[in-house]
This record gives structure tokens, sequence and C-alpha cells, in this order.
């Protein structure tokens, strides 16, 4: 009886982290330094997205840089099915700071996790982007 107990309630908690983990998107707050020459870089990974909508949503953008005069305004987003794999899963987006973007997924991208990689506009200043992120 108690194995019985044991495997009903395992698979109860095993089937409720799946339900979880699909209906729930993340999000949060990021911060990530912009190499110079405007290289794509990791910045946030395995954000979970509810696959109810077909995009993912970035806001309160700043852009600085590292030293000097403030007049760094831009960077790109990408999505990626896995940074190590190189897959993107989005196209390549110029956001404006102050701004709020709908980044839409490509058709074919269907998993419920992705990685946000972010580059800088300007290729011969290196700078920050913070931003909040949300999977949807």
């Amino acid at each position: 009886m108690k194995n019985k107990i044991a495997k009903v309630l395992g698979t109860v908690i095993l089937l409720t982290m799946i339900l979880v983990q699909s209906v729930f998107a993340s999000g949060g707050n990021k911060i990530t330094y912009l190499p110079k020459n405007s290289v794509m870089k990791q910045s946030a990974v395995y954000v979970v997205r509810s696959c109810l909508k077909d995009y993912m949503t970035i806001n309160r953008i700043s852009v600085y840089p590292v030293s000097g005069t403030d007049n760094y305004t831009q960077c790109y987003f990408r999505m990626y099915s896995s940074t190590e794999a190189n897959t993107p899963v989005s196209s390549k987006v110029l956001v404006t700071e102050g701004n709020t973007y709908n980044i839409y997924f490509y058709n074919i991208f269907d998993a419920p996790l992705f990685d946000i990689c972010v580059a800088g506009h300007t290729p011969s200043l290196d700078g920050y982007v913070a931003y909040y992120y949300n999977g949807n």
C-alpha cells in the first residue's frame, strides 16, 4: 500500500512540475556587458515561456557606455533555442532605450526554453544594457 501511495504521489508531483513550467513564463531584470564590434553575447539562459504566445517582451531598456558621454541608446536582441547550439529562433531586433518590444519567435519554434542574446549597436563602443524580460 505504501508503494502505491508513493508512486501516485510521485506521479502527481511530476505532472504538477511539468504543468507549472508550461503555464507560467519566467521574467526578470538583467544587466549585460556589451563588447565592442557588435558581437552577440549570452544574457539570459533557460528563459521559460508558456508557449501560449508567439513572442517575448523586452522593456525598461537602458543602454549606457562603460565610460564617457552617454550617447549609447540602441542595442540588438535575438533569441536562441540554445546559445551553445547557435540556433536562432527569432530575428535580430534593434531596440531603442525607453521603449517596449515584442520580439516574435520563428513559427517553427515551440519549445518552452530559450536564451536571450544581446549585442551593441555601435561597433566602436562597449557598454551595458539593463532590461526587463518576460518569456510570455
